[in-house]
């Protein structure tokens, strides 16, 4: 259902960046990653399942739970216990297989083809900075996995840098963080997301577009 870069480990981005450290959307990334596939695979309930496996890593984490953990602003992973959190009161929606969009150039010449393949959504409380006196906020965030497939009319490898959708008649960009790059040939898996302190509403995927340097029209294939 997802598929990643076909290219090798070393010529995928950031596969040869040592000096970046994972970072705490990251691992919300992750844990979104895995409530998908395994709501996908068929799992009844996969929150519950990611949860039983973070309690495991948090055991080992800690020793068994005899030995603490360093302070928040010192980390570059959220805590297991903000990850238990975050993951059981997560949602996920596997989306309809109907929403591929294909991306042209303003000579209708097809590039890419993106397909949505799930959405997660999850209210959580946010740290607030290093050195901040204000307490956690509640955020609001949303969360849209698919992939990306290059078509061999695509002469160069170009990036998605975010989508658009709508909610209630308004526009809301969703990040595409890592600037994930299409590849001619290649099928990718890439996630779009956003925060923001009150809930999303319903997400209208029959009005969507993506920023993709080239690709000028955005058509659901659906509607050819």
């Amino acid at each position: 259902m997802w598929s990643v870069s076909n290219r090798p480990r070393d010529q995928q981005d950031g596969a040869a960046d040592f000096s970046t450290k994972n970072g705490l959307d990251s691992e919300a990334e992750a844990d979104a990653y895995s409530i998908a596939y395994l709501s996908a695979a068929g799992y009844a309930d996969a929150t519950a399942a990611l949860v039983a496996v973070l309690s495991k890593l948090q055991y080992a984490e800690t020793f068994g739970g005899m030995a603490g953990v360093g302070p928040t602003a010192l980390m570059t992973h959220p805590y297991i216990d903000d990850r238990i959190d975050r993951a059981g009161k997560m949602h996920v929606e596997i989306l309809p297989a109907e929403l591929r969009y294909v991306g042209m150039e303003k000579d209708s010449v097809p590039l890419v083809v993106v397909t949505l393949t799930a959405k997660t959504s999850v209210e959580y409380k946010e740290a607030p900075s290093v050195g901040s006196l204000l307490p956690p906020t509640v955020v609001h965030e949303v969360r849209v996995l698919g992939t990306m497939e290059g078509l061999d009319e695509l002469d160069r490898p170009i990036p998605l840098k975010f989508m658009t959708v709508s909610v209630g008649g308004r526009q809301f960009m969703l990040d595409n963080y890592e600037d994930t790059r299409i590849y001619p040939g290649a099928v990718i898996g890439f996630n779009a997301f956003a925060k923001q302190p009150a809930s999303f509403g319903l997400i209208d995927f029959s009005s969507v577009s993506f920023a993709v340097p080239g690709v000028s029209v955005w058509k659901r294939l659906s509607e050819e």
